[in-house]
């Protein structure tokens, strides 16, 4: 594969433990492709800049701090089925007596 880097010692993504990552082509608008400076692990397709600190196995500081994961909530499904909730939204605002009517 023409897009994958030769790394000489053993590397591994820093999220996902996979061995192989690329380098990062964009299509522009007009076709033509070019190479960005970011690479992406070829496992979990996150994206970095330098191999070297997103390898697992480097010495190198890292200089990243792992996002917070956060799963999203559902919403109840007994919410908004309400028949009350739904009128008290859709009720109308009284007009003070000092506006006029």
């Amino acid at each position: 594969m023409a897009g994958i880097s030769n790394v000489p010692r053993q590397w591994n993504c820093r999220v996902c433990g996979f061995d192989r990552y690329h380098r990062v082509a964009v299509k522009r608008k007009n076709g033509t492709r070019y190479e960005t400076e970011f690479f992406a692990c070829s496992g979990c397709s996150v994206m970095f800049v330098n191999d070297r600190q997103f390898d697992v196995n480097s010495t190198a500081n890292p200089s990243i701090a792992m996002p917070p994961i956060v799963t999203p909530l559902r919403r109840s499904k007994a919410r908004g089925t309400n028949p009350g909730a739904r009128q008290s939204a859709t009720r109308k605002l009284r007009v003070p007596s000092w506006q006029g009517r």
